[in-house]
Parts: structure tokens; sequence; C-alpha cells
């Protein structure tokens, strides 16, 4: 029976994982309660420690952070939709130029017969820039549509909601209760791992909601100045997706000198453009990632892309808002398991 403890483990680890990918539409909201919960506990900790209830310091939080949502989307949220009318616009003129000029000289050059029709491209235009333009109304007016679809989107926000309160709120006591449940012989390694683990998702996730905010201003307040009308679009969705190595700098660069370039009409703008850019991603790796990072997570750039990318075909957009913390464990757990192989007697033994 020795001899089959570590086979029967991993069937158990493999069998588990199999059960959370099976429920993990069910699960949805119960990890991101537990992810906003994590997030808030040393907030209500702090409150804690200064005499307040922990009942009453989430229910602080809950309301500082309505209170947030709510600026944000009387300050922000009306410029987005201006911006992301500014932004079809500009894609319009990007594929009326590439029909007039781009595909000539691709053709001139590369012996290919690449046509497309002005009624083509003007289909192409009416069609989907129709689509983003009235992208949010036809999302209202589809929800509207399903009953089922509103309910369901108000359950699982209501279930976060009502799952991140408790959580955050008896976080001590479930850890304790955690804790003591596990095998005596196993406590003082799983309190080990437990601290290691903390250590690296709150590195990760402190550093990562920062740098992600810094960017977003920065980008936002360099664009602004150049005079882009596209400004705080392409500086919220580069900030976001800098989640991922460099991906930000692309997507947010491509899409800020094809606004450019159509707004303006020149090349000193674009220049400024990537200038801004490029003192954004300057500050990134030079500063805010090493200050507020550092090498705590211990992820190679590859090794985030590929968490993401399975992460994105094994549970979709959860998928990817928990790749990179669910690798970062991963690493840790990987890390003890092959100190453990190193210090073995099957690894040490020469015969």
């Amino acid at each position: 029976m020795q001899t089959l403890r570590p086979y029967l483990t991993f069937f158990g680890l493999i069998l588990a994982g199999y059960v959370i990918y099976l429920l993990a539409p069910v699960l949805k909201p119960f990890l991101f309660g537990a992810i906003l919960a994590y997030m808030g506990n040393p907030f209500v900790s702090f409150l804690q420690r200064h005499k307040v209830s922990r009942s009453w310091g989430v229910s602080l939080l809950f309301i500082i952070f309505a209170l947030i949502i709510g600026l944000i989307m009387l300050a922000i949220v009306p410029r987005v939709f201006e911006q992301i009318q500014n932004f079809s616009n500009q894609s319009q003129q990007a594929l009326t130029w590439a029909q007039a000029n781009l595909l000539p000289w691709i053709n001139a050059h590369t012996g290919l017969n690449l046509q497309v029709s002005p009624d083509q491209v003007q289909s192409f235009i009416s069609k989907h820039a129709g689509q983003s333009q009235n992208y949010v109304q036809d999302l209202v007016k589809n929800l509207a549509l399903s009953s089922l679809a509103i309910l369901a989107l108000l359950m699982d926000v209501l279930i976060c909601l009502v799952a991140t309160f408790y959580l955050m709120r008896d976080w001590p006591k479930l850890l304790l209760k955690f804790h003591a449940f596990l095998p005596l012989r196993i406590q003082p390694l799983a309190t080990k791992l437990g601290r290691e683990i903390h250590q690296v998702l709150q590195a990760f996730f402190r550093g990562t909601l920062i740098v992600m905010l810094v960017l977003i201003v920065f980008y936002s307040i360099g664009l602004s100045i150049i005079g882009l009308n596209t400004a705080i679009l392409i500086a919220v969705i580069a900030g976001v997706l800098s989640i991922v190595p460099y991906l930000g700098l692309i997507i947010g660069l491509l899409m800020a000198v094809t606004a450019a370039a159509f707004q303006f009409g020149d090349v000193s703008h674009c220049v400024w453009v990537i200038v801004v850019f490029g003192a954004a991603q300057l500050l990134s790796d030079m500063v805010l990632q090493p200050v507020l990072i550092g090498n705590k997570i211990g992820l190679h750039p590859l090794m985030v892309i590929f968490a993401v990318f399975a992460g994105e075909a094994l549970f979709g957009f959860m998928g990817i808002l928990l790749s990179i913390p669910a690798a970062a464990v991963i690493n840790v757990l990987l890390k003890y398991a092959l100190s453990r192989y190193l210090d073995s007697r099957y690894y040490l033994q020469n015969d």
C-alpha cells in the first residue's frame, strides 16, 4: 500500500482537476468571489487590527468599491463610447486607403493579382462598422430579449458578491479550518508552501494592478497631449492587455499609430505615438516591473504566454483571467517537487 500511495495521490489530483474542469461553468462566480476576497482581505485585516469587525470592514470595502465604479462610469464611460465611434470611423478610412493604395502596391511589387472591388469594401465597412458602432446597444437589446440570459447574468453577479462577502469575512477562520483538516505530518509543509504561494500571488495581484493602472494613466495622458481622439480607448485596451508581456504594447501601438495616421495624416504624430509607447515600456520594464513584481513570480515570458493560451483553450475568458496566477502557483509546487527529486535517492544513486 505504501508503494501505491504516490500513484493514488497523482490519480486523485488528476480526478480533482477533471471534476473542476466539468464544473467550471458553475464555479465561475465562486472563483471570482474567491479572487476578490483574497485581494480585499489585506484591507479588511488592516481594519480588524484597528478594532473594526470584519463584517463592518467588508461592508465598508463594498461601499468604497461601489463609489469608485460609479465615478468611473460617470466620468469615463461616455468618453469611451465617443472614442469607439471615432475609432470605427478611422477603421473605415483605413480599409478604404488599403483598397486604394496598399493592394495596388502589393500587386506591383509581388506579382500577385489581389483584387477587392469597391462594392466589397463598402459592404464590409457597412456591415462591420455598423456592428461596432452599435455593439453596446445590440448587446443590451439582445440581453433584453432573453430573460434567461439576464437572469443568469444577475444570478452570477449576485452569487459572486455573496461569495465575496462571506469568504472575505470568514477568511482567517476558513484558513484555520483547512489547515486543521490536513494530516498532522504535512501541516508544516502545507504552511511553508502556503506562505510561498501567498507571497507570489500577492506580488502578482498587487504589482499587476498597479502596473496596469499606471500604464493606462500614462497612455491616456501621453496620447491626449498628442491630440489623439481615441486616447482613452486605446489606453485602456493597451493597459489591460499589458498583463501578457508585450501584447499590450504591440496591440496598443498598432491601434494608436493607425488612428494617428488617419486622424492627422502626417508622420510626426505617428512618431510621437511611438515615443509615448516606448517611454511607457521603459517605465514598465525598468521601474514598475522590477520594483513591484521583480522575480517573485518566477515565470518566464514564454511560460506566461503559454499559460494564457492554455487557460483560454480550457476555460475561456475565465481561464485567461486565472492563467497567470494559476501558473505561478503551479510553478511554486513544481519547484518544491524538483527540489525533492534532486534530494531523492533515485537521483543521487550512481549505480
